[in-house]
């Protein structure tokens, strides 16, 4: 019994990672596509993909701080992590000069390709 659902399994994990090459094929045939046509959506006969360029950003720890501290801001960030700045800079509580001077100190260290699949039916 053990025996076969071991077997089972190992089988089981085999194709979802022969899936998952499959999958990671047509989705870079399709961000391909998207990208030398210059498209943001495709259409198939019942489903559409969107594609778009998401950005990965960060902060200089440094500069922030440089920044933060002298506006006694800097212990909300403490021990920097990215995601309590960028949700400092979306709760309202700092000035429109402070936002913008951090805006212009955030860094995109990489881009990634985003798909999202939806049922025709579903935007009409």
């Amino acid at each position: 019994m053990v025996a076969e659902l071991v077997e089972s399994y190992v089988s089981l994990q085999q194709k979802i990672k022969e899936i998952q090459l499959e999958r990671d094929d047509i989705r870079e045939a399709i961000i391909d596509f998207c990208q030398s046509e210059g498209l943001s959506r495709v259409y198939g006969n019942v489903h559409a993909i969107t594609y778009k360029l998401m950005e990965r950003t960060v902060f200089s720890e440094e500069e922030v701080k440089a920044l933060l501290e002298p506006e006694g801001l800097w212990d909300r960030v403490l021990s920097f992590d990215q995601a309590r700045l960028k949700h400092i800079l979306a709760d309202g509580e700092l000035t429109e000069d402070i936002k913008y001077r951090l805006e212009k100190l955030k860094r995109i260290v990489s881009t990634y390709p985003q798909l999202w699949a939806k049922k025709l039916a579903e935007e009409e």
